[in-house]
């Protein structure tokens, strides 16, 4: 696999997304950048990240709850390249959202996380979700496509 040469692209980065929904929605006004669609990466999306080239930003939206975060790990672990995470901060439940409060599981995964070193960039807010013991607002839906783009702006490049 690492003979294969590399996949040439003008996006001036490349943004993996969890959530097919959210992805169509993203693909719809995409300003440019490569979209990858991915949870936890199979074969042929590892394979499509190890062929771009080494200077290409990745950045991943998901989630964020603590699945979401380990997604994150996940893509880390198995490309070996930084990712960074986009709009995956703990937002507190809303007056009009019920609050959900973590399962079990997700303190586990919290507690699993914040031992991981390639996510030591993250342990503060992972902390805070562990902290806040509240899911939060965490679907990646409840964020505006306008507010990713936004997010993404300091990243790309301008346009010749």
């Amino acid at each position: 696999f690492s003979q294969s040469p590399a996949i040439a692209t003008r996006a001036a980065l490349c943004l993996t997304v969890e959530n097919e929904d959210v992805f169509f929605e993203l693909a719809t006004s995409n300003p440019g950048i490569l979209i990858i669609q991915t949870s936890f990466p199979g074969s042929a999306a590892l394979r499509l990240l190890e062929r771009l080239h080494a200077e290409l930003a990745l950045h991943h939206f998901g989630d964020s709850d603590p699945a979401g975060s380990d997604i994150l790990r996940d893509l880390r672990a198995k490309t070996g390249r930084l990712i960074r995470p986009l709009l995956m901060h703990h937002r507190p439940s809303s007056p009009q959202a019920p609050r959900q409060p973590l399962a079990d599981y997700d303190i586990q995964t919290l507690q699993r996380l914040l031992q991981s070193d390639l996510l030591a960039d993250l342990h503060p807010q992972l902390a805070a979700k562990l902290a806040a013991a509240d899911q939060g607002t965490f679907e990646q839906e409840s964020i505006p496509v306008t507010e990713v783009w936004a997010a993404l702006a300091p990243f790309l490049r301008p346009a010749h």
